[in-house]
């Protein structure tokens, strides 16, 4: 069994890195659900006086939950990889929590390209569509997400399968 060759408590730990990934990917599948709704052909037209208020809300909140998640993520791997080096390296795992780490930080470099499209949202100026820009961020969300999103989620995914299996 698997818990006999991890020291009391190592468990936890190793599963925190995808239990914290796991929420960032479904934050931002949220994200994108909720967000797309202002976009929808339906109420496109109807929506526009109400993005600027929603989203400026929307970020002021959601941006230290997913900062959260993200360091949760990151910290809890590189402490596996301190803290459970010999584990991780025999099971051949180290690598795949260490990829984890780095596309869960990845998530971070999308920054200079959704942040014209935040900035946009934000200020709402007179003349701006922020429809258009809406569909802007969500694009570039969407990438964010199927990319290193659900890319340091598998990487956790594998890692914690590889490392608890006998």
């Amino acid at each position: 069994m698997a818990s006999r060759i991890l020291h009391p408590g190592a468990s936890p730990l190793l599963l925190a890195p995808l239990l914290s990934s796991t929420c960032t990917l479904l934050y931002a599948h949220d994200q994108h659900f909720f967000l797309s709704l202002f976009n929808h052909p339906t109420v496109r037209n109807h929506s526009k006086p109400l993005i600027n208020p929603y989203y400026k809300e929307f970020f002021s909140r959601g941006l230290p939950i997913v900062l959260s998640f993200l360091a949760v993520s990151a910290g809890t791997a590189l402490a596996n990889l301190r803290l459970n080096q010999t584990l991780l390296q025999t099971k051949g795992t180290f690598w795949w929590y260490a990829a984890g780490a780095g596309l869960s930080l990845g998530h971070l470099a999308y920054v200079p390209v959704i942040a014209p499209h935040v900035q946009t949202l934000v200020d709402g100026k007179e003349g701006e569509d922020l429809n258009e820009a809406l569909d802007k961020w969500l694009v570039v969300n969407w990438r964010r997400m199927i990319t290193v999103d659900l890319g340091a989620w598998v990487a956790f995914g594998v890692a914690i399968i590889g490392t608890l299996c006998v």
